[in-house]
């Protein structure tokens, strides 16, 4: 399962270095990236599941009754995606209250202090 998962993240990595050397000038956002990435397609032993347009969640509609029919019924996969859509969006939501956080006063002192002092 670990080599697995080397391989899809490899393959991730792979797929990100391709698109920044095709788009070396282009700020793209991460839509823009969803919609340049080559994302496998499922078969047996891997199931795929994209996300939503807004990159924030994951789409529904990936269900396949041949390769998850053995295992989960529709209903379970469903509540599966949405659980980790679920959790995809709490951490966006935190990355972004990260983002946005401003450097507090006491940090931006000593960095003034140790600029001046240089």
């Amino acid at each position: 399962m670990e080599e697995q998962n080397t391989h899809y993240r490899n393959y991730i990595e792979d797929e990100l270095e391709r698109i920044k050397s095709e788009n070396p000038n282009m700020y793209l956002n991460r839509s823009d990236l969803l919609q340049l990435m080559r994302i496998p397609k499922s078969s047996k032993g891997l199931v795929v599941v994209k996300c939503n347009n807004q990159g924030t969640g994951f789409r529904r509609d990936a269900y396949v009754r041949e390769l998850c029919g053995d295992y989960v019924s529709k209903d379970e996969f469903r509540i599966v995606v949405d659980h980790c859509s679920f959790l995809m969006k709490k951490l966006y939501s935190k990355k972004r209250s990260a983002d946005a956080m401003k450097t507090p006063l006491g940090v931006k002192l000593v960095y003034l202090a140790s600029a001046s002092m240089l």
